[in-house]
């Protein structure tokens, strides 16, 4: 940041335009984006292929400790150590791997969130509690470790499907708000309207999965309240992180006076490519 305002009040002092600037500067920034991502997925991909041989040579310490103990007594020690080596060395190139892989939130489970999001909360404080008492219980009455673990997985299925479906849908609406802020800010200039008008000559059934969201969106425009309020309870409901940045940076911009068309255009820009830069990072994550 710091060195961005440098070169910001550099190009002031030069009576280089302002716009023309921040365009060009948004544009490196995220050409810097895409490149440190496209390097950060090359050295996932290399250790990918290092966690493979580190699974095979943990499997062959497992091979080679159960064969001799048939041809000999190796002893419960050296079995003991030979089985703690395996697993610390899985444990340790897992560890690696999600230290060397790109991260990013991609939703915020939130009482205010969308409704699946909310039904997993609810789903997490009722069933995980359960869960944890049914396991005990078994315990206490002497029941086999591997079907206390399997009832206790049986307790979680369902927050577990819940909370897919919920990604699922968080996943469908990050890839539709990049068209949609680009047809709403080009729609917003042709009309030469408010964008509480803009959204009501929409379309919205061109986006399913934000399609009950944008809904309640221009509803709560129409009844006159704060824009501000409005847009930042559209956000949250939808339960994307993208979405709330990308649309904070909308809102924001818009009310400074910006184009509706150019900011809509830069904001669908920076939410299609995040979506890109997340599809490429899955086929990556797939091969595990």
């Amino acid at each position: 940041m710091r060195t961005f305002l440098l070169r910001f009040a550099d190009a002031l002092s030069s009576g280089h335009p302002e716009v023309n600037f921040l365009s060009e500067e948004s544009e490196v920034q995220r050409e810097v984006y895409e490149k440190q991502s496209e390097r950060d997925l090359a050295s996932l991909t290399k250790w990918t292929d290092a966690y493979g041989a580190i699974m095979v040579s943990a499997a062959l310490i497992i091979i080679v400790n159960l064969t001799s103990t048939m041809i000999y007594d190796l002893g419960t020690s050296i079995i003991i150590v030979l089985v703690l080596i395996a697993i610390l060395s899985s444990s340790g190139g897992a560890w690696v791997i999600s230290r060397a892989a790109p991260s990013e939130p991609e939703s915020f489970f939130r009482s205010d969130g969308s409704r699946k999001q909310r039904l997993a909360l609810l789903l997490a404080q009722i069933t995980t509690p359960a869960a944890v008492l049914v396991c005990l219980l078994l315990a206490v009455l002497g029941v086999r470790l591997g079907w206390v673990l399997v009832i206790g997985g049986l307790f979680l299925l369902p927050l577990g499907i819940l909370s897919m479906q919920a990604a699922k849908e968080v996943e469908r609406k990050d890839k539709e708000i990049g068209p949609f802020l680009r047809s709403f800010g080009a729609m917003t200039v042709a009309t030469g309207t408010t964008l509480a008008e803009a959204l009501n000559q929409m379309d919205l059934s061109s986006f399913p999965a934000l399609l009950p969201d944008t809904q309640r969106l221009g509803w709560r425009l129409k009844a006159a309240m704060p824009p501000s309020l409005c847009w930042k309870k559209f956000a949250t409901e939808t339960g994307s992180r993208l979405i709330a940045d990308t649309i904070r940076i909308f809102h924001d911009a818009i009310e400074l006076g910006g184009d509706a068309e150019k900011v809509g255009s830069l904001c669908s820009q920076f939410a299609t490519t995040e979506v890109m830069i997340r599809a490429r990072r899955k086929v990556t994550a797939s091969t595990f």
